[in-house]
C-alpha cells in the first residue's frame, strides 16, 4: 500500500484476531485474547520504533507496510510467559512498556493504532478519526493542527531536547579540551514542541529531570520507570573482591553516557578493575580506537561485548562487581543503572542519570575534572568499607528499586494516568514542587 488505510489494515486485523479467537482464551502468536467491547473510540500511539516492532510479531496483524504495525479492535491480550512471542520482552523493557501501554488502551475499550513514531508526518487526513493520541517523539505540534478535538498525551521517554543536547555537547567539548579527541554525537535529540501542544505530558525523570519541564507543571505527571526483571533473588557475594571491582553499564553514545570519565578514573586507579559493557565495544569504534592503547596499557579496564542482561553470563559479571560507575550527561531515567541495582549493585551516579538517589551520594561535579576526582573518591570510599556495610547497601539498592521500579509500579502509574487523560477518573494533583527542584547534593 502507498498509504496509510487505517480501515483496511484494521478489517485485516480484525479478521485474523477473529479467527484465532473463536474459542475462549485462544493462543494467539504466545498471546491469550479475551472480547471486550470498545465504547470509547479510537486512540493513536505513537512510539519508538525499535520497540513497536514486537507488536506485529505478537498479535500477528497482516498488512504491516511499514507505518502502521497493529490494529486491535475488541480484543485485550495478555503476555503468556515462556511464549515464543514473548522472548522479544528479554532485552529492553521499553518492549514490555508499550505493550502494556496498548493493553491498557485496549482495555479500557478504545481501538488501538500503533504507529512507528518516526513516520508521523505521513499522517494527514486520517488524525481526524482519532479521539487520544499519545506521541513520544515531535508530532504533536503538526497533529493537534489538524485534529484540534483530540485529547493529547506527550509521553516524555527522554529528557527536555534543550537540556539534553547541551550537556551532551559539553560532554564532547570537555573530551576535545582534555584528550584532542573529536568524535561523532550519537544521540542528539530534535526540536520537540509537543510540551506545549499536548494536554497532559509523563516523565520518569527525578527532581532534576523534571526540573527542565517547570513550564509545564500543571499537567506534568509521574510514570514509574520498570526493569527487565521484577523476580530477582540476592545470592551471597565475596565483597573482600567483588569492592574493589566496578561495572560501567550503557548503551550508544560513550561521551554522553560518561564512559570516558569513567575510563579516566580508572586509568588513574590501577588497583581497581572496570568492566565496560555495551557501547564502547558494539557502537562507538572511534572512542575505543582513542582510548583503546591507554586501556590496553593500563590492564584494569576490561571491556566486554554487548550481552543479553538476562543471561547467565552477565549475571555472573554482575555477581563479581560491587556497585556501578554510571555518570551520564543526561538521561530520562536510567534503565541501564536500575537493571544493575536491582541486581545489588551500589549506584555512583549523578542525579542526571534521572534516578532517584538520594540515598547515596551523587555526583555533583560541574566539570569533567571534578567528576572524575568525584569517581575515583567513591570508588575508594567503597573500597574501604566492611562487607557489613557493603552489603547494607547492597540490600539497599535491591529494594529500592523493588519499590519503585517493577512492572507493577510502572502499570499502576500509567493507569492513573490513563484514567485521568481519559476523564474515567477525577484529575490527579500536579507534581508537587519538590519534584521539580534539584534534589540535595549527596
Amino acid at each position: 500500500m502507498s498509504r496509510f488505510q487505517p480501515r483496511q489494515l484494521c478489517k485485516r486485523a480484525l479478521m485474523f484476531a477473529g479467527r484465532k479467537a473463536q474459542q475462549p482464551d485462544a493462543m494467539v502468536r504466545g498471546l491469550r485474547m479475551r472480547r471486550v467491547r470498545p465504547t470509547r473510540g479510537r486512540c493513536l500511539v505513537s512510539y519508538n520504533h525499535h520497540f513497536v516492532r514486537h507488536l506485529k510479531r505478537i498479535v500477528g496483524a497482516g498488512g504491516w507496510d511499514g507505518r502502521v504495525l497493529a490494529a486491535m479492535q475488541r480484543h485485550v491480550w495478555d503476555p503468556i510467559p515462556g511464549a515464543r512471542a514473548g522472548r522479544t520482552f528479554a532485552s529492553h523493557s521499553a518492549f514490555w512498556e508499550s505493550a502494556e501501554m496498548v493493553r491498557q488502551c485496549a482495555q479500557r475499550g478504545f481501538i488501538v493504532d500503533v504507529i512507528d513514531e518516526r513516520r508521523g508526518s505521513l499522517l494527514t487526513r486520517e488524525l481526524g478519526r482519532y479521539d487520544f493520541i499519545i506521541d513520544e517523539w515531535n508530532n504533536l505540534q503538526t497533529w493537534t493542527r489538524i485534529n484540534p478535538r483530540a485529547k493529547t498525551w506527550y509521553y516524555a521517554s527522554v529528557p527536555h531536547w534543550i537540556a539534553h543536547n547541551q550537556a551532551v555537547l559539553e560532554r564532547h567539548a570537555w573530551l576535545l579540551a582534555r584528550r584532542g579527541i573529536m568524535v561523532k554525537t550519537i544521540k542528539q535529540l530534535p526540536p520537540i514542541f509537543g510540551l506545549e501542544d499536548a494536554d497532559l505530558i509523563t516523565s520518569f525523570g527525578n527532581a532534576v529531570v523534571n526540573q527542565r519541564f517547570a513550564h509545564v507543571r500543571p499537567k506534568l505527571r509521574q510514570l514509574q520507570y520498570l526493569v527487565v526483571d521484577d523476580d530477582i533473588v540476592l545470592p551471597p557475594k565475596d565483597w573482600e573482591a567483588a569492592r574493589r571491582t566496578f561495572l560501567y553499564f550503557a548503551g550508544a553514545g560513550g561521551v554522553h553516557k560518561g564512559l570516558d570519565l569513567a575510563v579516566e578514573a580508572f586509568l588513574q586507579e590501577l588497583d581497581f578493575t572496570l568492566h565496560v559493557v555495551g557501547s564502547m565495544a558494539n557502537t562507538d569504534p572511534d572512542f575505543a580506537k582513542s582510548y583503546g592503547e591507554a586501556i590496553a596499557k593500563a590492564g584494569n579496564i576490561i571491556v566486554h561485548p554487548w550481552v543479553d542482561i538476562r543471561s547467565e553470563v552477565f549475571k555472573a559479571l554482575l555477581h563479581r562487581c560491587g556497585a556501578i560507575v554510571a555518570p551520564s550527561a543526561s538521561e530520562n531515567c536510567s534503565g541501564a543503572t536500575l537493571q544493575a541495582m536491582h541486581y545489588g549493585l551500589i549506584p555512583i551516579a549523578g542525579h542526571t542519570v534521572g534516578t532517584w538517589n538520594d540515598l547515596w551520594p551523587a555526583l555533583t561535579g560541574q566539570t569533567d575534572l571534578e567528576l572524575i576526582a568525584q569517581i575515583r573518591a567513591q570508588c575508594q570510599v567503597i573500597a574501604q568499607r566492611s562487607p557489613v556495610e557493603l552489603e547494607e547497601q547492597r540490600r539497599m539498592a535491591w529494594h529500592y528499586v523493588r519499590t519503585h521500579h517493577t512492572r507493577q509500579a510502572y502499570r499502576e502509574s500509567l493507569s492513573r494516568v490513563l484514567d485521568e487523560w481519559m476523564g474515567l477518573a477525577p484529575s490527579a494533583a500536579e507534581l508537587p514542587a519538590e519534584m521539580l527542584v534539584p534534589a540535595k547534593a549527596g
